[in-house]
C-alpha cells in the first residue's frame, strides 16, 4: 500500500471558497479511480496550498493515476504539484487496522 500527498502552491489572491467548490466538484470522478483506496482533498489557506492526500493499493496504481486524464486535467488548471509518494506499513480506518505490511 502507498500514500501520496499532492499539493499546489496557490497565488495570494486565491479565492479559497472557489477552491473548496472545486474540490467538491472534482470528488465525483474520483469515486471510480482504479486502485485508489481513499482521497482527502485538502486546503491550507495559511500556507496557500490546495491538494490531496491519497492511499493507493499499490505503487503501480499511483503511477497509473499520475498518467491519467483526470490528473492531467488538474495539472493543466493549476500547474505541476509538489508530489510525495511513500510506502504505508500500517493503515487504520475508523480505528481498525485494515492493512499491515509483510515487510519488517
Amino acid at each position: 500500500m502507498y500514500a501520496m500527498t499532492s499539493y499546489f502552491s496557490m497565488p495570494e489572491d486565491t479565492d479559497w471558497d472557489e477552491m473548496r467548490r472545486l474540490a467538491q466538484e472534482r470528488a465525483v470522478p474520483y469515486q471510480s479511480v482504479p486502485g485508489m483506496r481513499s482521497k482527502a482533498f485538502i486546503v491550507d489557506t495559511e500556507r496557500g496550498l490546495y491538494g490531496a492526500n491519497y492511499v493507493w493499493e499499490s505503487k503501480q496504481a499511483a503511477d497509473e493515476f499520475l498518467e491519467s486524464e483526470l490528473f492531467r486535467g488538474i495539472v493543466e488548471r493549476l500547474g505541476q504539484p509538489d508530489l510525495h509518494v511513500m510506502e504505508v506499513p500500517a493503515y487504520l480506518e475508523e480505528g481498525e487496522i485494515v492493512f499491515l505490511s509483510e515487510k519488517h
